[in-house]
């Protein structure tokens, strides 16, 4: 591809030097998407276009009436970027329309006749309206599309990113210091292929090759450049046909297929225990795997063809990954018997928790889950009599009533203990049950977090820290870790995103009735740690110059030292309801709890 995109630049520029810089830097930038998929052959169809077009007095380029016609009918049946291709044509057309050749006359009309023709699928069916306005379609899926890295914005933090940078600057100076000025044919074609690069960034393996014939022209020359018989020139052709030699061999030596990322142990236990065929759900980029492996015996619900799925199952697929609450009624919807997920997903913490899943195979990489056998209902447990409250206090009236009715409510077990200060008697439930621990103050950096996507400065697509196996994670990805796996490297991103000024609104000392501002509690004071002078702990925490953790968090005392609390009201630094789920549970049950005891 590299040699067709230097002989293409080659003939339009006439320069040998030009050619090889600017190929460099167009190949650069599109061969971070190249990779052993259909893409690949529909960026050497829109080679192929680009020489009957660009190149009007090639072999390909005076035989358009046909060609234009077979490409396109060839490349319809291979991949869907031929939609860019007749985007492509359109554009040159309406360029040069603009430069006064109207595409009804003269040699304008046989790219106009060959791209005109809607006979392009296989048996010489008419393309139908639909498959020819898909590329419209798309943009109505912006939401669901940027959930896939390749249909975001490029990241200029990226190699991907720095590439398409480069190309850029390279296609501006051409532009701006050539020898001859862009026409307005090239204004017109270039620029809607750069939108859409900016637009997704799947698009950046063809925009670079658009721009580069135009490139070409602005720094082409009248007549060829002589050849210059130099050592380093043989040299350097050496060096290229043998790097291109090492690298076939290594290709050569290569498996056909690395499967080290795929459920592979799982999906064979799937199978040696007959659940091949059963409805299978499963991730998106795994179920391309299950396709290539077990296809037609297995099925899957969804993989990664985002543009291609019905949105109502793109929209169900996305809310169970996210750990919807709506999970066990989109599995029983879309009848669901099997599901292989990342062993390590909050999800799957979910269905371990529900008793109408088992967890059948578990490895570091992923865990399988059927659906539960019928099984009787359990005995009823007998009732005990509570133990009996320490001498000189009272039970909390109601207290463990209210945890009860709070549990039952609530789709995940909750481990709840509570106990009326200062010396009151305790009311427990499942209290023996272990737990992953978690950091409090990321439940404060969520909320904060979650404010900010509701007043929309906050976009809850845009990528955060990837996961430790290297999986990117959006801003909602790492909200919901946050909040439901106590995520560590979410926990700084979403610090260093918020800041330590915004988490003090929500957790400041002082809003807890008996807590004085400033100091811990009197019991705690002896064991207080010391404030470190410099480090992560505290250059995260410190709002401006100066002062450490406890200044960071500090807030304005009342005229008692304290901010007292209204009788019978909940803690304050509590967050209300509905922002995020597991943080909302756990406020409404310190409500219920209150009010029991108020």
């Amino acid at each position: 591809m590299a040699t067709v995109t230097y002989f293409l630049v080659h003939r339009i520029s006439r320069d040998r030097l030009a050619a090889v810089g600017l190929t460099l830097a167009a190949i650069g930038a599109s061969f971070t998407l190249w990779s052993a998929r259909p893409l690949f052959l529909g960026i050497l169809a829109f080679l192929g276009l680009l020489w009957i077009v660009e190149v009007p007095d090639s072999w390909l380029g005076q035989r358009a009436i046909w060609t234009i016609p077979v490409l396109v009918w060839l490349w319809a049946n291979t991949h869907g970027t031929f939609s860019l291709g007749l985007a492509y044509l359109g554009l040159h057309l309406a360029g040069r329309w603009l430069e006064g050749a109207p595409f009804w006359a003269g040699r304008e009309r046989v790219p106009g006749h060959g791209g005109g023709d809607r006979r392009g699928c296989g048996g010489g069916e008419p393309l139908r309206s639909g498959l020819l306005l898909f590329p419209v379609q798309l943009l109505t899926r912006g939401d669901i599309l940027k959930r896939v890295s390749e249909w975001r914005s490029p990241d200029f933090r990226t190699i991907q990113g720095l590439m398409f940078a480069g190309w850029l600057a390279v296609f501006v100076a051409c532009f701006a210091l050539g020898r001859r000025r862009p026409s307005r044919r090239d204004v017109v074609v270039t620029v809607p292929f750069l939108l859409l690069a900016f637009w997704a960034q799947r698009n950046i393996a063809l925009s670079p090759l658009v721009g580069v014939a135009a490139a070409a022209r602005c720094v082409g020359r009248d007549e060829y450049r002589p050849p210059a018989d130099s050592p380093l020139n043989r040299i350097v052709a050496v060096a290229l046909i043998g790097l291109g030699l090492v690298w076939t061999a290594q290709a050569a030596g290569e498996p056909d297929f690395d499967t080290s990322t795929y459920p592979v142990a799982a999906l064979h236990w799937v199978a040696d225990h007959g659940l091949l065929g059963r409805r299978l759900m499963t991730t998106d980029a795994w179920a391309g795997y299950v396709i290539l492996r077990w296809w037609p015996e297995q099925k899957v619900f969804v993989d990664d063809r985002y543009d291609m799925y019905p949105r109502p199952i793109l929209e169900d697929f996305i809310r169970f990954d996210d750990g919807d609450r709506r999970w066990p009624e989109i599995l029983d919807r879309n009848r669901i018997d099997v599901v292989v997920w990342r062993a390590n997903d909050a999800i799957v913490r979910l269905m371990e928790a529900n008793r109408g899943w088992t967890e059948g195979y578990r490895d570091k990489k992923a865990v399988v889950l059927t659906r539960a056998k019928a099984a009787p209902d359990p005995p009823a447990a007998q009732p005990t009599e509570p133990a009996a409250p320490p001498k000189g206090t009272s039970g909390p009236a109601g207290l463990g009533e209210a945890i009860d009715r709070f549990a039952a409510e609530q789709p995940v077990p909750f481990s709840v203990v509570a106990r009326l200060l200062p010396d009151g008697p305790v009311v427990a439930r499942s209290a023996d049950r272990r737990v992953p621990s978690a950091s409090l103050y990321k439940l404060f950096v969520a909320r904060e977090l979650l404010r900010r996507v509701g007043a929309g400065s906050v976009e809850r697509a845009a990528p955060a820290v990837p996961t430790a196996d290297g999986r990117p994670r959006t801003a909602g990805d790492c909200i919901r870790d946050m909040i439901v796996l106590s995520d560590n490297p979410c926990g700084v991103w979403g610090l260093g995103q918020v800041g330590g000024r915004a988490a003090r609104r929500h957790a400041g000392p002082g809003r807890v009735p008996g807590y004085v501002a400033g100091q811990p509690p009197a019991d705690h004071r002896r064991r207080r740690r010391p404030v470190p002078r410099a480090g992560p702990g505290r250059d995260a925490l410190r709002p401006g110059r100066g002062g450490g953790h406890r200044r960071a968090l500090r807030a304005p005392r009342g005229p008692a030292g304290r901010r007292p609390a209204a009788p019978g009201a909940a803690p304050r630094h509590l967050p209300r309801p509905g922002e995020g789920r597991a943080f909302g549970a756990i406020a409404e049950l310190a409500r219920r709890a209150w009010a029991a005891v108020g």
